[in-house]
């Protein structure tokens, strides 16, 4: 059986690389690996309005043909291609940048994320106050068969420890 977690006034599903319980949300901020419909980290903030995780025996969907990583904050149209947040630049490592955004959730900070793209970039600032989560993930490889190389594989790179499904936070590559 898989699991798919959704927060209130956002429309987005999340799939978890891993099966994930409610009970994991134990008032501290939670970093999950996700799989769809991107590959990279959900962090689910303690002071989040509501946060639903549905068991079902679908299949995740395929992931959504964003080309570049992004960092994405909770918005009442979901995330999709052309409303997939913030561009971020290709250097961004995204599993410290996920462990940064845990830590200002805890300690209710704010922090400015640089952001990249065409144009110059420009910078995003996050409220661990107020944040009730975020993810940040990478860009999707190029469809097989297009001439690119094949979509990447979830578990391929060796495993981070995990507890439960849980990621643990602090640098590391995804």
């Amino acid at each position: 059986m898989t699991s798919y977690i959704q927060i209130a006034g956002d429309l987005t599903k999340w799939w978890p690389g891993e099966s994930f319980s409610a009970s994991q949300l134990t008032g501290q901020p939670v970093s999950v690996q996700i799989v769809s419909p991107v590959n990279g980290y959900l962090v689910i903030s303690p002071r989040a309005a509501g946060v639903a995780v549905f068991e079902t025996d679908q299949v995740p969907p395929e992931l959504l043909d964003i080309q570049a990583a992004g960092i994405y904050v909770p918005s009442a149209a979901g995330l999709a291609v052309g409303h997939a947040g913030y561009q971020l630049p290709a250097s961004a490592d995204l599993g410290d940048l996920a462990g940064q955004i845990t830590t200002l959730m805890s300690n209710s900070g704010s922090q400015a994320v640089t952001l990249g793209g065409t144009a110059s970039g420009g910078t995003l600032v996050l409220n661990g106050a107020t944040l009730p989560f975020a993810v940040v993930f990478r860009a999707a490889a190029p469809v097989p068969g297009g001439g690119g190389a094949p979509p990447p594989v979830v578990g391929a790179e060796p495993p981070p420890p995990e507890v439960g499904g849980v990621v643990p936070h602090g640098p590391r590559p995804i």
